[in-house]
């Protein structure tokens, strides 16, 4: 098989749908899941698609609490995402209601889901909440767990870094 053949096969099998998409909370973990996704995006050739999920509060509830600012930190990462990786395409999802479903929807056509992830006491160690297991087990496509970064052992912090 010659290189160019070869070259055509491979583009035309390297993004099947276009897609990594990553769930958004604001929280330091979807900050850490939200630049892996970018960067398997741009290695992909994919498109980045940001997913984040209010839920339905009863009525009765809906006025007395107060809702969850997730703009100002999207908007922050976003930008941040833009500058270094121009070119990159970024949709954001606002949806409300389960997550579960709304991120298994997202799932469903993209080739990639992207998540934060809980910390054990171990730091090489990552814990799956129900959300992350429930997608992993009954997704549509790979789901990569993202933790914090963790030093190899003996490994010295940069100052400012511990």
């Amino acid at each position: 098989m010659g290189l160019e053949l070869l070259a055509k096969r491979f583009a035309g099998a390297r993004s099947r749908h276009g897609c990594v998409s990553v769930g958004w909370t604001g929280k330091r973990s979807a900050q850490l899941a939200i630049e892996a996704a970018a960067q398997e995006a741009q290695l992909r050739d994919a498109a980045l698609n940001v997913v984040t999920v209010l839920p339905v509060l009863p009525s009765h509830v809906a006025g007395s609490v107060e809702s969850s600012n997730q703009e100002s930190p999207l908007s922050d990462a976003i930008g941040d995402l833009e500058q270094r990786y121009p070119g990159l395409g970024i949709t954001i999802s606002h949806k409300t209601g389960d997550v579960a479903a709304a991120l298994s929807a997202a799932a469903a056509s993209s080739e990639l889901l992207v998540l934060g992830c809980y910390h054990s006491a171990n730091p090489c160690r990552l814990r799956t909440g129900r959300l992350a297991e429930v997608l992993m087990r009954l997704g549509h496509c790979p789901v990569m767990l993202v933790g914090r970064a963790t030093q190899p052992a003996g490994a010295v912090a940069a100052p400012g870094q511990q």
